[in-house]
């Protein structure tokens, strides 16, 4: 396999049986429901066999929209990514390759909330509270709300 490229086979037809899993916050059971950073994590043990000895959870035990409380930042399992010795570098939003984590600020909030996982071909698997998993294009109208990006340090390399 090769890392950060998706040869031939179109990346909607690799990824979609990732598609129409349930949401639930701080989940971490594609069945029951999961949150984006443990989707994310998700597939990349899937398809690489990479692993992270933590989850969403880890991070941030607060119930409820965690990024709407005034001391969010300190909570934020966003933050997570930044470290890294928790096994991630940070990436240039215009050079993803696939894996990469795409963190976000979406709707209300002033700080990170969500994240994404890069596929390849301008394309991105993401969950969002209220909805199951989907592929979105990564066009203008999410790199306008991208404040960083991550790559496994193991694909550093690839």
């Amino acid at each position: 396999m090769i890392i950060g490229k998706v040869e031939s086979m179109d990346v909607i037809e690799k990824y979609k049986k990732y598609c129409g899993l349930p949401y639930e916050h701080l989940g971490n059971d594609i069945i029951k429901g999961i949150d984006c950073v443990n989707l994310a994590l998700h597939i990349i043990k899937e398809e690489t066999g990479v692993t992270r000895d933590y989850t969403t959870k880890t991070f941030c035990n607060l119930e409820g929209n965690w990024y709407n409380k005034a001391d969010s930042h300190k909570f934020n399992p966003l933050n997570n990514f930044k470290d890294e010795a928790n096994g991630w570098v940070s990436v240039d939003k215009n050079k993803l390759k696939e894996y990469d984590v795409i963190i976000m600020t979406i709707g209300a909030s002033n700080v990170p909330n969500h994240c994404a996982l890069y596929l390849g071909q301008n394309k991105m698997l993401m969950i969002l509270e209220g909805k199951t998993s989907y592929i979105a294009t990564y066009g203008n109208s999410y790199k306008q709300y991208t404040n960083m990006c991550f790559r496994c340090k193991e694909f550093m390399n690839s």
